[in-house]
């Protein structure tokens, strides 16, 4: 079968590297830190109020006159709950898109590592088509010198040479940008790694299991399951918000050198203050409803596309496999260019063909395994 990455060194070090150096993934947590804390706010009723008041009489018969006033306002005790409730669902959506940020990261960085893999066998295959127009130079040189060749043939071949360097010197660089890719991704530091080939891989599982898997994986989908429970939750709250709030406590006066004590209570008339809210709540509840099914079909096209596409390529890959990993016809085109068989213009034709097929080849095998990325994004699968 097709391959994954290879044992040279694990990709998985890199990536747990990445998971505790990227800025991103590190500010995501402190975050969620911080909605902890968040999610444990407002869920307990008000301070009470202590009042104390202290009035000098004039003239001095009247007398001093104290005042002590304590009162405790809070609502319906299941109030309390409800919201305490819908914070922790709240939190629980947070933590879920802190775990979106680090995949999201850590799906970037296997794509750079893929991509890696796939230039440094384009390395390879070009470095051995540069040894053989290398190879070719010195021949049509050395014929040259000896007056078998012209000048215009000569210079044919060092064109062909020029542009086989010049192609290395782009995949160089390109191999640099990459790396300096993954590098900022690390937060920076040094990635001292080297991914140079895949190893085998199993076979694409069955798509109900994937689709399985989607359904109690994926964080968009679980985000959206969230914010229905959620929605749902606010209503009752915003319910249970229209209520009356009630207020009790003591109150003492001295007045006189007599002592007035008692209780106080209240209770708030609910007329404008929460009108629309409930409404509000109760519209969100039906996108919430609306917005999940839409999350769902649309993530579960992602997947479909995405393993249409992985079949596709996977069959191209074993139709292919076989010529161009034949790495002896291009150099049987140049014996038989050396020994007058064929001639130049008929070689570099051979030989571009045979080259273009290896490199198409090489495509098709990263295309596969970006596609498996992506379907290990969408499920939580390691198919590799």
């Amino acid at each position: 079968m097709i391959s994954s990455m290879g044992h040279a060194q694990d990709p998985d070090i890199l990536l747990k590297s990445i998971e505790a150096n990227n800025p991103a993934i590190r500010a995501s947590a402190k975050w969620l830190e911080s909605e902890k804390y968040r999610s444990k706010t407002g869920i307990y009723p008000e301070n009470p109020d202590i009042t104390f008041n202290y009035m000098r009489g004039n003239p001095d018969a009247i007398g001093n006159q104290q005042e002590l006033e304590i009162t405790q306002k809070f609502s319906f005790p299941g109030y309390y709950f409800a919201i305490s409730s819908m914070q922790k669902m709240e939190f629980s959506q947070s933590e879920v898109l802190a775990e979106k940020t680090i995949n999201d990261i850590l799906y970037k960085a296997h794509n750079e590592i893929i991509t890696l893999i796939w230039l440094a066998k384009k390395e390879l295959t070009l470095s051995k088509r540069l040894k053989e127009s290398s190879d070719l130079l010195a021949l049509m040189q050395q014929g040259f010198e000896r007056k078998e060749f012209s000048k215009p043939a000569l210079d044919k071949v060092r064109i062909y040479h020029l542009n086989n360097q010049t192609e290395m010197a782009k995949l160089k660089s390109e191999i640099v940008i990459h790396n300096e890719i993954l590098q900022q991704l690390n937060g920076g530091l040094t990635v001292n790694f080297t991914f140079s080939d895949y190893a085998p891989a199993e076979s694409l599982p069955a798509f109900d299991s994937l689709q399985a898997k989607l359904m109690e994986f994926n964080p968009d989908i679980r985000i959206a399951s969230l914010g229905m429970e959620i929605s749902e939750q606010k209503v009752k709250v915003e319910n249970m918000n229209r209520l009356p709030k009630i207020e009790a406590g003591y109150k003492g006066e001295t007045i006189l050198n007599q002592k007035l004590q008692g209780i106080h209570t209240g209770i708030s008339i609910p007329l404008w203050e929460n009108k629309n809210k409930v409404k509000q709540a109760r519209i969100e509840e039906n996108w919430s409803l609306l917005n999940y099914d839409q999350v769902v079909s649309e993530i579960t096209s992602g997947l479909k596309a995405a393993y249409s596409n992985a079949q596709a390529v996977l069959q191209n890959y074993m139709n292919i496999k076989e010529l161009a990993s034949d790495s002896s016809l291009s150099e049987s085109t140049f014996l038989l260019l050396k020994a007058g068989e064929i001639s130049f213009p008929e070689y570099l034709s051979e030989v571009q063909l045979i080259f273009e097929n290896q490199l198409n080849f090489l495509e098709v095998e990263r295309d596969y395994f970006v596609l498996l990325n992506k379907i290990n994004l969408l499920t939580g699968i390691n198919v590799k």
